[in-house]
């Protein structure tokens, strides 16, 4: 937000005027610096624009504006649909076909949107103001303002700046273009209209300017378009309508103003950001480290409560086959001595898992983890009893089952 900026008009009578205009508080402007000037014609406007910003004692917290009417200009005001300001830049391009006679790549142009009563219902069309000029003209107008080395902030032609202000009435600028008056239509569309006698209402210049403050009425009429057009831009119109559709100005005419402070406001900001993602990182780092610890423990305990409930789980079976030893009644087979003699033979990766005796016959079904081989050999024992049958399958999960058949010793293998 500027509290302060500096309006050059460029006039029809070859003068150039300016104000340095500050802000007085409750909304209330001041001509703190008043800038008249005359250039020759063929001299063009560039020396004295010059001597303005120099007298004016621009500083580079004003916003810098500069208007006025150049050469072959023209304005009008047309109807659109509510668009989106990309749409509405195609749809004004394609409208001026209509309304110039002239081809579209020998124009520039500006646009607003003009502030109407009824903008906020669905069915009502946009009201688009078009300001047009020569494309030739344009560019002489800007390489004699980047020959002087001037700075800019925004170009505003005056007629683009007369509504919300004076609303409903006709407006003359014929310090402007004082053959022409502004007409305020029953359709709510403001066109250009020749007029021989053109008269300023006192009133309406008085609504213009209830920001200002004055004290000489003189200076009110000389520096009417300066104010004007200050107003429009001070009240945030030409922020909120026009700055979407305006003709830029080219990069090298915009002020730089406090270009190290706002690389200095850049690379402190990038230094912060990387402070704070250092301060994450080493934080979310610390976070894993007791995560992976607390994690660890934890797989560690309940390793530890599996292998507990495995061994309880064999203790139970092997309590349950003794028990089931220990109630049979054997014929010619010593349960408890073939029992003993197995668990000796066995390898650590068989374990039994289920036993079974009838009158002369052991039956066990046995459990390995990995290929037993040729079990037979380690098993033979022709006192304790004799191996009848013995099988082996292999599983889908890679154990093998096996089944064995214990005989008496007195019937021999078979």
């Amino acid at each position: 937000m500027f509290k302060s900026c500096v309006v050059i008009c460029i006039q029809n009578n070859f003068q150039v005027l300016g104000l340095r205009l500050k802000a007085k508080g409750n909304e209330k402007y001041f001509a703190e610096n008043q800038f008249a000037g005359t250039y020759l014609k063929n001299d063009g406007p560039g020396e004295m624009l010059q001597l303005a910003m120099d007298s004016l004692n621009a500083q580079s917290c004003d916003r810098i504006i500069l208007t006025g009417q150049i050469e072959q200009s023209g304005v009008f005001e047309i109807r659109m649909p509510k668009l989106n300001y990309d749409e509405l830049r195609h749809a004004v391009e394609y409208e001026l076909t209509k309304h110039i006679p002239l081809p579209s790549s020998d124009i520039v142009w500006s646009a607003r949107v003009v502030p109407d009563e009824n903008e906020d219902s669905e069915e009502h069309l946009n009201r688009v103001r078009v300001v047009f000029m020569l494309r030739d003209n344009w560019t002489k107008f800007i390489s004699e303002l980047q020959i002087r080395g001037l700075n800019i902030d925004i170009f505003v032609n005056p007629f683009m700046s007369i509504d919300p202000f004076a609303d409903g009435e006709n407006v003359a600028l014929p310090m402007i273009d004082d053959e022409y008056v502004f007409l305020s239509n029953s359709d709510g569309l403001r066109k250009m209209s020749f007029a021989e006698n053109i008269v300023q209402d006192e009133a309406q210049k008085k609504q213009i300017l209830d920001c200002f403050v004055w004290d000489k009425q003189e200076a009110v009429e000389k520096y009417f378009i300066c104010m004007l057009v200050a107003r429009y831009v001070i009240s945030g119109e030409y922020d909120k309508y026009e700055k979407k559709l305006v003709l830029k100005l080219p990069q090298s005419l915009i002020p730089q103003r406090n270009k190290v402070l706002k690389w200095l406001t850049v690379i402190s900001g990038i230094a912060a950001l990387l402070c704070v993602d250092m301060l994450l990182y080493q934080a979310r780092e610390k976070v894993y480290c007791v995560y992976s610890e607390q994690k660890n423990a934890i797989n560690l305990v309940e390793t530890q409560i599996e292998n507990l409930q495995k061994q309880n789980a064999v203790s139970k079976k092997n309590e349950k086959l003794y028990k089931k030893i220990n109630g049979s009644v054997p014929a010619n087979l010593n349960p408890l001595r073939v029992m003993a003699f197995l668990a000796q033979k066995l390898p650590k990766f068989i374990w039994i898992r289920s036993y079974n005796m009838t009158s002369d016959k052991i039956h066990l079904s046995l459990t390995s983890s990995k290929d037993p081989g040729n079990l037979m050999s380690k098993l033979r024992n022709g006192k304790l009893y004799n191996i009848e049958n013995i099988r082996k399958s292999r599983r889908h999960d890679g154990t093998y089952y096996l089944y064995l058949m214990l005989a008496s010793p007195d019937t021999g293998d078979r």
